[in-house]
């Protein structure tokens, strides 16, 4: 095995490949932030995701929604801005890894220590 990036990072966790670049939600630097795959070069796009570890593509260009572990979860606009979807830290349910099904409008969160997975049906406002 052979190290890719070294550098830069703090508690790296979430990854998707978006393109020419990887997404990286990190719980260290409690950001959001691109990683050019072939400059290596980190670009910050939204900090205050606190313990970040889920990403997923929503299927609408420059829409990504990432999971806080401590249970917290944001819907990122292209702009980078944040808004909050769900907050599950007063029931003390953790949102981990996520998977987001587009056509069903379904967000999937496994919840690691209620041991379950929770899904929600995502709608537009």
């Amino acid at each position: 095995m052979r190290e890719w990036l070294t550098e830069g990072l703090n508690l790296p966790n979430g990854l998707l490949v978006d393109g020419d670049r990887l997404l990286l939600a990190s719980m260290g630097s409690k950001d959001f932030a691109s990683i050019d795959i072939k400059t290596k070069v980190k670009t910050v796009l939204t900090e205050g995701i606190n313990k970040g570890d889920g990403i997923a593509f929503t299927g609408i260009q420059g829409y990504y929604i990432v999971t806080d572990w401590n249970g917290e979860i944001f819907l990122i606009n292209p702009d980078y801005t944040k808004v909050t979807l769900l907050r599950t830290l007063d029931q003390q349910i953790n949102s981990a890894d996520i998977e987001f099904i587009p056509k069903l409008n379904l967000l999937l969160i496994p919840t690691f220590n209620s041991k379950s997975v929770a899904a929600y049906k995502l709608s537009e406002k």
